[in-house]
């Protein structure tokens, strides 16, 4: 069985990530399935990708850039013009990408731009999986409806509040819930205490830096820390939006912490982060509840992780009583958490550690199951 993965980049950002991790695991425990990966837009030099990951596991990569032909503009010709484009002459133009693709039992992607792409020339009876990798709060309008509702696709969510949060109700038939999962293998011992503890207190954030990110909210909550004690800020990501960075930089001015805060180059994980020695607690954001790959990837680093919940489509009353030390509510809820464990934080780290790989470790039943789903035989 033959199943490919189609992406416009393999930028490092959270979707690849992603179909990266599942595509280690289907390598790993699912050798028998030949997955390959095409990419249908030239790498971005801005951005670092996944590509080395994917040549160390032997994963096959396809570079196919895709030729369009459109016109810019709402008039009515331009849109006759973009739809028959879109329907059949891109078949045509990118006629070697397509009949590559319709030697593969299913294709998975996870942009829901390479989704409506793709959808017109599916060969009959191929199965097509997307992978919904947002959730509402991430944008302030939902364009992903019509999409989301083409009976054509089987619908693969991370976490079951993007499914309470879809504005209208779905047929779950086709649909499954497969949450992020590390591969086996990335878990690092903690690093003893630190010999200095009279230094200020050092929190770190892994994140690019996006509106879609809410960082803003992680200065806030540190703006209310440094009420309490002596503490430093390290925002360690990409600047995706220079113009989100600049409105962060006014924030962190009028708040009077410009000696606080800081602003640092992106690091490949946090367990390969250079000043990972120095790091006391990594504060990460939640959304409903859902952690993402940094969060979780800090906690197998062995260090100390506490995330603030920033959804406000978020129900309170749902969250998972397992994670409901790590995930706070509130900014306030946050500060006091951190405080409380600025002085021991080694039982909170074990425990951390064992949640990690009791639930955040792939397994082979968790890709069984996936690729199950990718290929229709549940």
């Amino acid at each position: 069985m033959r199943i490919a993965v189609v992406f416009e980049s393999f930028v490092r950002a959270g979707s690849q990530r992603h179909l990266l991790e599942i595509l280690k695991g289907i390598r790993l425990f699912r050798p028998d399935l030949e997955c390959q990966l095409f990419l249908i837009a030239p790498t971005n030099d801005r951005w670092g990708t996944y590509l080395f990951e994917l040549q160390q596991v032997g994963i096959v990569v396809v570079k196919a850039p895709y030729v369009f032909r459109r016109h810019d503009g709402q008039f009515i010709g331009s849109r006759v013009l973009n739809w028959w484009s879109r329907r059949w002459l891109e078949r045509i133009l990118n006629y070697t990408f397509y009949r590559q693709l319709a030697e593969f039992d299913t294709v998975v992607c996870a942009q829901p731009f390479v989704a409506d792409l793709l959808l017109p020339h599916a060969r009959i009876g191929q199965r097509l999986c997307f992978h919904l990798m947002e959730h509402m709060a991430q944008r302030s309008r939902y364009e992903y409806e019509r999409l989301l509702r083409n009976r054509r696709l089987s619908l693969v969510f991370m976490h079951n509040s993007q499914i309470v949060q879809l504005p209208t109700k779905f047929d779950l038939t086709k649909t499954l819930t497969w949450p992020v999962r590390l591969c086996p293998g990335q878990h690092l011992e903690a690093l003893g205490p630190k010999d200095d503890v009279s230094n200020p207190f050092c929190i770190v954030h892994y994140s690019r830096i996006s509106p879609m990110r809410f960082v803003d909210q992680v200065i806030d909550a540190f703006a209310l820390l440094c009420c309490h004690t002596s503490a430093t800020l390290r925002i360690a990501g990409f600047i995706e939006d220079p113009s989100y960075h600049l409105a962060l930089l006014s924030q962190i001015a009028r708040l009077g912490l410009s000696d606080a805060i800081r602003f640092v180059d992106p690091v490949p994980s946090p367990a390969e982060d250079p000043a990972r020695a120095e790091v006391d607690l990594v504060w990460m954001i939640s959304l409903s509840g859902h952690i993402g790959y940094a969060g979780i990837e800090a906690m197998a680093a062995g260090l100390p992780t506490l995330l603030l919940e920033v959804d406000h489509h978020g129900d309170p009353a749902c969250v998972d009583p397992e994670l409901a030390g790590l995930i706070c509510a509130t900014p306030q809820q946050l500060v006091q958490r951190s405080l409380e464990l600025k002085t021991d934080p080694g039982a909170f780290r074990e425990q951390q550690a064992q949640l990690v790989r009791q639930r955040f470790i792939t397994t082979k039943e968790a890709i069984d199951e996936l690729t199950a789903f990718y290929l229709g035989q549940r």
